[in-house]
């Protein structure tokens, strides 16, 4: 059986959705719904009480939860946000995205990722806050960093999105 694109993406937002009850089903059922995403999407699929991960047949990866780290891919001059929990990660071959989640407020968040990025050489070339959302544009190391940072319900959002040059 083949899929579409929005069939798997529809599939996966399920599978992340649920990936806590069906990790909590027993193995059979964690591995009957492994196959279908795997077949789904093409690639292999993890589902534990964690999250989801998902490895593409060309290299791709997602991972979605609470049990989430930076996958060896994740370009190694863009600096991870120090201090948060690391929630989705995504990693194609010319660009990466990570979300992190913080107890701490926007602007101390604003403030390490910022010198983060200079540490690592990269040159702040924007910044801008509307709203109580920051946006960080960056470029570096062979890529251009935008990061997104934001407070809501007592909770910081750190958002990075990296693309290779």
């Amino acid at each position: 059986m083949r899929y579409g694109r929005r069939s798997a993406l529809a599939l996966t937002g399920i599978l992340v959705l649920s990936a806590p009850s069906i990790a909590g089903c027993g193995d059979t059922i964690q591995q009957g719904a492994e196959r279908i995403a795997e077949e789904a999407v093409g690639g292999d699929v993890e589902i534990d009480e964690g999250g989801v991960t998902v490895q593409g047949d060309q290299g791709q990866e997602l991972a979605i939860g609470s049990d989430v780290v930076l996958p060896d891919s994740w370009p190694a001059t863009v600096p991870a946000f120090d201090g948060g929990q690391l929630v989705v990660v995504s990693v194609q071959q010319a660009d990466a995205n990570a979300m992190w989640t913080s107890a701490g407020t926007p602007e101390a968040a604003r403030d390490q990722y910022r010198a983060a990025l200079e540490a690592a050489g990269f040159v702040i070339d924007s910044e801008s806050t509307i709203g109580g959302l920051t946006v960080i544009g960056a470029t570096g190391n062979g890529y251009r960093v935008e990061t997104t940072i934001g407070g809501a319900g007592g909770e910081t959002s750190v958002t990075v999105t990296a693309s290779r040059q």
